[in-house]
């Protein structure tokens, strides 16, 4: 049984409006965050992260318990050392978000080239950075050249 093949109309016409993407807000956006700390969170957050941790949960009662009365070693000792190995852990985690920052800025201001209608409804290519990105806009993507992660190819 042969089947007919399908012919295919030489003439495609695609119409484009303004709204033809999802509206943006500020869930609505292409921008890569890998970091995980602010300025503000950094000491919280990187405390409870130290915290999760068995053996440092061990070393925090250890030092309590070298502080009381009944405990024959110095407390300072014990606590300092504690202390000395938190702050640098936190300062070696910080060093890293930092580093995780300034890759996510790279990353979010490489560029790309958008469709974009006028208001005569002629469309032009434009150079639109990654993090503006918004759903539904058509991308174009060129031999070896970087594209965004979540492109849909068509």
């Amino acid at each position: 049984m042969c089947r007919k093949p399908i012919e295919v109309s030489e003439k495609v016409t695609i119409n484009f409006s303004k709204d033809s993407y999802v509206s943006s807000n500020r869930r609505n956006t292409n921008k890569v965050k890998t970091s995980r700390y602010s300025l503000f969170s950094w000491i919280p957050k990187s405390l409870f992260m130290q915290f999760r941790r068995a053996a440092n949960i061990y070393f925090l009662i250890i030092s309590v318990l070298t502080s009381m009365s009944f405990s024959p070693k110095n407390p300072v000792s014990m606590i300092g050392t504690f202390a000395g190995v938190l702050i640098f852990t936190m300062l070696k985690e910080l060093y890293e978000d930092l580093g995780r920052h300034k890759q996510d800025r790279t990353v979010n201001h490489n560029k790309t080239q958008i469709f974009q209608v006028d208001t005569t409804n002629q469309g032009q290519w434009v150079d639109k950075k990654w993090k503006e990105l918004k759903a539904g806009q058509m991308v174009k993507i060129t031999k070896d050249s970087e594209c965004p992660a979540d492109v849909l190819l068509l």
